[in-house]
């Protein structure tokens, strides 16, 4: 083969090996995309971490036992650049998070939208509810 061709073989085979986990990583299948939930509860802690911040509630369920929640959200730089800020997400403030929830059923999901003290964000831009 040509050196011309090995390089490009070299490169596209590089290409792959790094492109590939993060399109994984990125893939979002832990989530239901066709459904939708809101939950209402306290925040009990968040996570400015990159590259996803996470949010964690406090809120009942079904049975009125309290259960903590974990929310997966954009980078902490994305949901900050949309006006979410530790002060709409502070730790004791009573939250509402919409989203999509986990595919195996457990408290939490993927944090589309947030409303705190009356304000609706969307930490990654706006969202079309289908």
């Amino acid at each position: 083969m040509s050196r011309a061709l090995w390089i490009l073989v070299i490169g596209m085979s590089f290409s792959v090996a790094v492109v590939s986990p993060a399109l994984a990583h990125h893939s979002g299948a832990w989530f239901d995309s066709t459904k939708w939930v809101a939950v209402d509860g306290i925040v009990v802690e968040v996570r400015w971490v990159n590259p996803h911040m996470w949010v964690y509630l406090e809120t009942k369920d079904e049975n009125g036992k309290i259960v903590k929640c974990g929310f997966e959200g954009p980078s902490a730089q994305g949901a900050a650049a949309s006006g979410v800020s530790a002060q709409v997400l502070k730790v004791g403030t009573q939250v509402t998070i919409e989203g999509h929830p986990n595919r195996d059923g457990s408290c939490g999901g993927d944090f589309e939208a947030v409303v705190s003290n009356g304000k609706k964000y969307y930490p990654r831009g706006a969202v079309i509810r289908k």
